[in-house]
């Protein structure tokens, strides 16, 4: 249970980097990055192998994604 985070941040930018790091990538990145994330934590809470590092990736992908969302700029990297 140690690599989950690993293939999350490597399907993240996977996904950003398929899409030449446009806006509409990096939405995509992210929720497919959290979605994967989640379900991790969720298998690991079940087996009692979560860690606070999960958790923390868990909230980064979830709050980027809450900020493409929300169209924050300096996450879709528009002019302030």
């Amino acid at each position: 249970m140690q690599l989950g985070g690993l293939v999350t941040i490597i399907v993240y930018f996977t996904v950003f980097g398929t899409s030449g790091y446009s806006v509409s990538g990096l939405h995509a990145a992210l929720f497919v990055a959290l979605a994967i994330q989640s379900g991790y934590v969720a298998l690991a809470s079940s087996q009692g192998e979560l860690k606070q590092f999960d958790v923390g990736l868990w909230l980064m992908f979830a709050l980027g994604a809450a900020a493409a969302l929300a169209n924050v700029a300096p996450v879709v990297g528009g002019s302030g």
